[in-house]
Formats: structure tokens, C-alpha cells, sequence
């Protein structure tokens, strides 16, 4: 059972509608395509490193009726990838960031 917590959010790219959510898949998916962990590139994706954004876009950017994940398809030439990432920046860097679980905080008395 994963940690993760799966937040959705609607996104419409050129009049066609998809999901963006971050998952397991969404890490495997990332790994494949960047040949980097999750955890190390966590980092880079908030020092906004280009090809990190793109493949954290890439591995969360899913079709909204089969829910399958666009991975190397976004990079097949269909996509503006510079608008892309800064359309999908704020919202990317939402769905990953919270998808981890959060620690709680201790009260003290």
C-alpha cells in the first residue's frame, strides 16, 4: 500500500481534456523517464530544473477518460513544451509536493 496521497486536478491543454495526478505509476513512470529517483529530483523540481519539470509533467499529465499517463508522448513533438511547463509549473509542483506525506507536528504542553 502506498504513502501517497493521489490529488487530482483538471487540466485542458489545446481543447482537449486531462487529469494531472502523481501516484506510484507517476514514479515509476518518472524513473524511466529521467533515470532518476523520486527523491533526489524532489530538489531539482523546486529549483525549477527544465528537463525535471518536464518529466515530473510528463510522469503526472494523464488522457481524463483513460486516466493512462502521457510519459514519452509529450515529448513526441505534439506539445509546446516551453508553454507547458509554464502553464503546468505551479500546478506540477502542487500535485508532487502534496502527494508526499506530510509530518505532523508535535504539540507540547
Amino acid at each position: 500500500m502506498s504513502n501517497l496521497k493521489r490529488k487530482i486536478e483538471n487540466i485542458t491543454i489545446d481543447k482537449k481534456d486531462y487529469i494531472m495526478a502523481f501516484d506510484m505509476n507517476s514514479c515509476e513512470v518518472f524513473k524511466e523517464l529521467s533515470g532518476q529517483s523520486i527523491l533526489n529530483s524532489l530538489l531539482k523540481l523546486n529549483e525549477l530544473e527544465d528537463m525535471t519539470v518536464l518529466y515530473f509533467i510528463a510522469s503526472t499529465l494523464r488522457d481524463k477518460e483513460t486516466e493512462k499517463i502521457l510519459g514519452n508522448k509529450l515529448f513526441n513533438g505534439d506539445f509546446d513544451l516551453f508553454s507547458l511547463v509554464i502553464t503546468l509549473l505551479p500546478t506540477v509542483i502542487n500535485i508532487v509536493t502534496s502527494g508526499f506525506p506530510q509530518a505532523e507536528e508535535n504539540e507540547k504542553n
